[in-house]
């Protein structure tokens, strides 16, 4: 039973990391020669965005293209970030026992 309490507060451990981490993840990226920054949190949403003089070259239009093109830019990043901390979640998970590991005595499978 003590084996079975302290995997369980390892696994706990794990997870705990593994959202921490997640949840603090944020991205910045630039564009236009680092005149565009933009910053985008953990769920790849938009939260800072900053121009510098000259950004766009005056054209509203490049401005806006840029800034787009920066941000898909950082969620790529941010998304591959978030699948690397995965993968090594599930590492550090190889002793889940799969589904034929949650058999009853009378072999059949729990639902």
């Amino acid at each position: 039973m003590d084996q079975i309490t302290a995997d369980a507060a390892a696994h706990l451990a794990v997870l705990e990391r593994l959202h921490r981490d997640l949840t603090g993840l944020s991205v910045t990226a630039r564009a236009d020669d680092g005149r565009i920054a933009v910053r985008v949190d953990a769920t790849g949403a938009l939260v800072g965005l900053r121009l510098l003089a000259g950004a766009g070259q005056g054209d509203a239009s490049r401005l806006g293209h840029l800034i787009v093109a920066a941000a898909a830019a950082a969620a790529r990043e941010l998304y591959t970030r978030r699948a690397d901390l995965t993968a090594e979640f599930l590492s550090e998970f190889g002793d889940t026992p799969d589904a034929a590991g949650t058999e009853d005595a009378s072999g059949a499978s729990n639902p």
